[in-house]
């Protein structure tokens, strides 16, 4: 089977995830500041509230920080917007990443082992 577990240094996902790291965030802070001191809403209500957090949480500077954060930057080239990764954002993280898997040994099973042939259940008898 040689199945090889790659495992992410904890709390990295998001620096794959940019709406994670702003939009959705914001939105929920929005969201959170425009129900406060009201006990209970309709749903016409929350609907309105949701889109009027939306439109906070959206922002073109809100979207454009969160992408950069994710070591994705916006470059203005010859009158067009390009996306430029940096390479070297997280050198730091990968150099971790790559300490703890050198510190954890990988056993793979081993393919010689025996299978059961026998049938066992009541549904295979």
């Amino acid at each position: 089977n040689s199945i090889i577990l790659l495992t992410l240094p904890p709390h990295s996902t998001h620096f794959t995830q940019p709406c994670d790291v702003g939009i959705f965030g914001a939105l929920k802070l929005y969201y959170q500041q425009n129900r406060e001191g009201i006990a209970q809403f309709t749903q016409a209500q929350i609907a309105a509230h949701i889109i009027d957090a939306s439109q906070k949480a959206a922002s073109l500077l809100t979207i454009k920080n969160s992408f950069a954060t994710c070591a994705v930057l916006s470059v203005v080239k010859s009158d067009h917007l390009e996306a430029e990764v940096n390479m070297h954002a997280f050198d730091e993280d990968i150099q971790q990443l790559q300490a703890d898997n050198t510190s954890t040994a990988i056993t793979l099973t081993p393919t010689g082992r025996k299978r059961k042939t026998t049938k066992f259940g009541i549904l295979n008898s």
